[in-house]
């Protein structure tokens, strides 16, 4: 009797996780988007060969995925983000002007720092990347230096760059390998 009742409700617990993972869920902000193998694009009805009009364009990599790529192709040190109050506190970045960013520190024993801001106006290029050059400027500063006595090179190489409306700082050892990945990603 008490196998039974075990056994029903290890089938009741299979059914309801069964369900739950069929259930359609809204996506969350910030939640990536990713095809179903079962999603299948929409031919035209008549056997007309698709014209460029008919292509779906590519989108562009957001911060966070330039980021994720980053992140998988080196080891990087325990990273901390920032958010949208930590942007304006930290930086002075309005995120109601960016369209994707990703700000991460690594923890106060390293230098490591990954800036990628993708701005909606090329306007405010030039303010986001004073405003990095401030950041920078402070970490270059003899104090920061003499903090980081093992980092002096890392950070004294560094410098904020820019490409369209992406505004970026790699403080890293691999800073040359993150820049690649960001170009591509942006061509």
């Amino acid at each position: 009797m008490k196998m039974r009742k075990v056994s029903g409700w290890i089938a009741a617990a299979a059914v309801c996780l069964l369900a739950a993972c069929g259930s359609e869920k809204p996506q969350t902000e910030g939640a990536k988007a990713t095809a179903t193998p079962t999603q299948q694009v929409q031919q035209p009805a008549d056997d007309a060969a698709p014209t460029e009009a008919d292509a779906v364009e590519e989108e562009a990599a957001t911060a966070q995925e330039i980021y994720d790529e980053i992140c998988a192709e080196y080891s990087l040190p325990e990273m901390y983000p920032q958010d949208d109050n930590g942007i304006l506190n930290a930086y002075g970045l309005d995120a109601a002007k960016i369209e994707s960013y990703v700000c991460m520190e690594a923890a106060e024993t390293r230098a490591d720092r990954v800036f990628i801001v993708m701005l909606k106006d090329a306007a405010d290029v030039a303010d986001v990347e004073t405003k990095f050059n401030n950041v920078l400027g402070q970490l270059s500063s003899q104090d920061s230096l003499d903090y980081y006595p093992d980092q002096a090179d890392v950070i004294t190489s560094a410098s904020v760059k820019t490409k369209g409306n992406t505004v970026y700082l790699f403080i890293s050892e691999y800073a040359d390998g993150m820049e690649e990945i960001l170009l591509d990603a942006l061509n």
